[in-house]
């Protein structure tokens, strides 16, 4: 975009990877009116991509593969990023977020790297995980389960669902390694 930021109000699916750099990063999934400078990308997006059909509802999913979510400034996520194994098998892909401001996960954030994969999220301001964030990095079958980071200068972690359990394998690994941390339930914008 012409200003560095992104925003994504529809759903990107992609069998490799994903990457997406900006100034600042918006990962939406309301449904509502749209500001002049959402329209506007809109109109121009539509008329280079066939987007014909897509319902609305933010997601980033990539089949076991990496997404990567690297702003200058500030991410917020309220949609669903996924890159668990494919439904064939295989291994869960890597979700990583990194924002040089603050990092925001709404109440209907939904990180998922089933398959023991990888999620990271790192902020070097401030990172706020609302109540009702989830994030999964299960076990499938004999796979363990993989590996989630919530991390931050400060980090304000809610009343967030985490599911680290392995079908058959061993469970995984949580890591919450701010400078400060605050632990508690009604977190909101």
């Amino acid at each position: 975009s012409d200003n560095g930021n992104i925003a994504i109000l529809g759903e990107v699916n992609a069998s490799g990877g994903i990457t997406l750099q900006g100034r600042s990063i918006l990962i939406d999934g309301r449904n509502g009116p749209l500001a002049p400078e959402d329209f506007d990308q809109r109109m121009r997006f539509s008329a280079t991509v066939n987007a014909n059909g897509l319902t609305e509802g933010a997601a980033l999913v990539s089949r076991g593969g990496r997404i990567s979510l690297v702003a200058a400034e500030d991410v917020s996520v309220a949609g669903r990023v996924q890159a668990s194994a494919p439904a064939s098998g295989g291994s869960g892909g890597a979700i990583g977020v990194r924002a040089g401001g603050d990092i925001t996960l709404a109440p209907t954030a939904e990180f998922a790297a089933d398959g023991g994969g990888e999620i990271i999220v790192y902020s070097y301001g401030t990172l706020v995980a609302q109540d009702g964030a989830s994030f999964s990095a299960r076990g499938i079958g004999p796979r363990d389960a993989g590996f989630i980071e919530l991390s931050g200068r400060t980090a304000h972690i809610g009343f967030v669902n985490v599911d680290l359990r392995a079908e058959e394998g061993a469970a995984g690994t949580f890591m919450i390694d701010p400078w400060d941390l605050f632990i508690g339930g009604s977190l909101s914008d």
